[in-house]
């Protein structure tokens, strides 16, 4: 089995406009735990065997990252001192079945379905091969197969890996796009990540320590703004290190094996 690492770092947010200033719904910093204490590195976000939130949201919504357990076991991610500038810390989803989420009980966060919008993270992996997703939706709220959500590393079977956004929209329209051939992804470097909708239009910002630059961009094809936000009638949580596809768990290496639609 391949290791998969994904470190959410400084600017994990959702719905915060990339080029004006907005509402941020959604922060995790990644360099504290739900009791306003360092996060100490390689200890995992929540430290007991039953789900509990591990890394707070800084927005003051409570929007609370969770770090999944069970009555026998912790798939939690760790806390990580790799960070892109190397000062605080990140979150490391090592392994096979580690993940973070947002809880049952998180309320609008998991019905987010604004005209514009904004995400933002920074990601780093030990390796580039097959689906690895950084941000999903645990569902579909039309019985299909694929999530309603995807931002991921995508292996679609082209020349070369690509970052992609992927998600369903209110009018049913599923709305694809990648960063583009004109970016070289590696393993063991890291890349910060911004995708923004202004309704019409999808955005998606690269930079791999450079400086953020345009990728790509895609003109939606709903009638008006409202039709293509993002579809979240299921109430489904957002996943962190992992996707869902087809009612499962959607982690690194059982992405591999799921089909090229994707």
């Amino acid at each position: 089995m391949k290791t998969f690492n994904f470190l959410i770092i400084l600017s994990m947010i959702l719905m915060v406009s990339f080029t004006v200033s907005a509402e941020t719904v959604l922060y995790y910093d990644c360099d504290t735990d739900m009791a306003d204490n360092p996060g100490v590195p390689g200890e995992q976000i929540n430290t007991g065997t039953s789900p509990a939130a591990g890394i707070p949201d800084l927005s003051g919504n409570g929007y609370d990252m969770w770090g999944w357990a069970s009555a026998t076991q912790n798939n939690s991610p760790a806390w990580s001192s790799d960070t892109p500038n190397g000062d605080g810390l990140s979150v490391d989803f090592v392994g096979f079945t580690r993940d973070g989420y947002t809880g049952s009980g998180s309320g609008t966060i998991n019905t987010w379905s604004p005209e514009t919008w904004t995400i933002e993270c920074a990601v780093k992996f030990t390796d580039v091969d097959g689906w690895q997703t950084m941000i999903g939706r645990d569902g579909s709220s039309t019985g299909s197969p694929d999530s309603d959500f995807y931002f991921q590393l995508s292996n679609d079977g082209g020349s070369q890996d690509q970052f992609r956004i992927n998600f369903r929209a209110v009018n049913e329209e599923r709305y694809i796009l990648d960063s583009g051939p004109d970016y070289v992804i590696v393993p063991d470097q890291w890349y910060r990540l911004a995708v923004t909708s202004d309704g019409t239009t999808l955005r998606m910002y690269f930079d791999d320590g450079s400086g953020y630059v345009l990728a790509n961009s895609l003109v939606m094809t709903g009638a008006t703004p409202a039709d293509n936000a993002p579809i979240a009638t299921g109430n489904f949580v957002w996943t962190f290190g992992r996707g869902w596809y087809n009612t499962s768990g959607d982690f690194c290496d059982l992405s591999r094996r799921y089909p090229v639609q994707r």
